[in-house]
């Protein structure tokens, strides 16, 4: 979280962080102490209707049940000015998992795998039109499992200008 926000602000944006786990907000806080970050939930972000440019998800969507992402979504667009940019980077596959611990320590995480056209389908019944879509293959033999990244802007309606 803190590498990504220190680098949109570095290219000039008003950037800040929101995690769910108070530990990674005091942790980024720790690292980045001139940069903003909170507690918060992609279901709720706790701003003001159309007040962001932007919304960069990264591998933030891979810890959300399947059937929350429709509100996830529509979260994101009421957050998201008329023609706010959303870009996600996801995990492809179909499946669950979960761990009870990493590297000794003990956690309970949820990580689920998406399909992009399911995602793109679900983005544009949020009021989204999927303007990019990337798959990152891994090199063959790998164990790692495909990578995607999606660009979609919140639609203008009529009589709106960006």
């Amino acid at each position: 979280m803190g590498l990504l926000t220190q680098e949109l602000v570095r290219l000039g944006l008003d950037a800040f962080g929101i995690d769910l786990s108070p530990r990674m907000v005091a942790l980024a806080r720790r690292r980045y102490p001139a940069l903003r970050f909170a507690v918060g939930s992609m279901l709720e972000l706790g701003v003001a209707d159309g007040s962001l440019g932007g919304v960069l998800a990264c591998n933030s969507i891979i810890h959300i049940p399947w059937k929350y992402r429709p509100q996830v979504f529509a979260e994101f667009h009421r957050a998201l000015r008329p023609g706010g940019q959303l870009m996600l980077s996801l995990g492809i596959g179909d499946e669950r998992r979960h761990f009870d611990g990493v590297d000794g320590v003990a956690i309970s995480l949820d990580w689920y795998r998406q399909q992009p056209d399911e995602v793109c389908s679900l983005l544009g019944e949020a009021g989204f039109e999927v303007r990019e879509r990337a798959v990152d293959e891994p090199e063959p033999g790998s164990a790692n499992a495909p990578h995607g990244y999606l660009l979609a802007c919140k639609r203008v309606g009529i009589g709106q200008t960006v």
